[in-house]
């Protein structure tokens, strides 16, 4: 990336972080809830489409990793299908070693029409992965990749990844092994679709 389409990124990132934690800190400071956890994923969705899909220069190199020759390779099914099992069978041994006997405090989504589920699917499901996995690779993992080895650049995404996530640090072994397994397969596709729908097909089976 040349220097001007850098220095763009640089403040759209800068810009979506200042105004997400913003958010969170009024949400705090006067008490009051600014959305609930799937309103949540629409507002903050929508900040990161006009911050990072507005300007023209940083579209365009978002958009280098949304490649629709992914869908022509079979392999890239493969890695799907086979990053989900390997997130699905380290989370159940985790869950084993790392929680038994723990109790956990979740939000019960209650689905009470059909219009909730699509508000659920729409939010919880297919936004909150979609800009969750195109700011985590496309914009930390790359960026760190330029300067740290790969292997470090995970580990360290990883870790805010997880960190980010509201609840007891036990449980965040969770986002922290789909981080891992998603950058991997992100890496070896090179392409955010196959992440991006790894991210959905856990979502979706975390809620049902």
């Amino acid at each position: 990336m040349d220097i001007k389409k850098s220095k763009d990124l640089l403040y759209c990132t800068l810009i979506f972080i200042g105004i997400v934690l913003l958010l969170r800190f009024f949400e705090y400071l006067f008490n009051i809830t600014i959305y609930t956890q799937m309103s949540d994923s629409f507002i903050i969705t929508l900040i990161f489409l006009i911050m990072f899909f507005l300007p023209k220069k940083v579209r365009q190199y978002m958009l280098q990793k949304i490649h629709w020759s992914f869908f022509v390779d079979f392999k890239n099914y493969l890695y799907v299908f086979g990053g989900y099992i390997i997130i699905f069978v380290l989370s159940q041994t985790g869950n084993l070693i790392v929680i038994k006997d723990q109790a956990i405090d979740t939000e019960t989504i209650q689905i009470t029409s059909m219009t909730h589920i699509a508000i659920v699917i729409l939010g919880v499901v297919i936004m909150t992965p979609f800009w969750e996995e195109t700011f985590f690779k496309r914009i930390v993992l790359d960026t760190l990749e330029c300067y740290i080895p790969f292997w470090l650049s995970i580990c360290i995404v990883s870790i805010i990844f997880a960190s980010l996530h509201s609840m007891p640090m036990e449980y965040r072994i969770f986002p922290f092994i789909l981080s891992v397994v998603t950058s991997f397969i992100y890496k070896k596709t090179n392409s955010l679709l196959a992440p991006f729908f790894i991210h959905c097909l856990w979502n979706l089976t975390s809620i049902i």
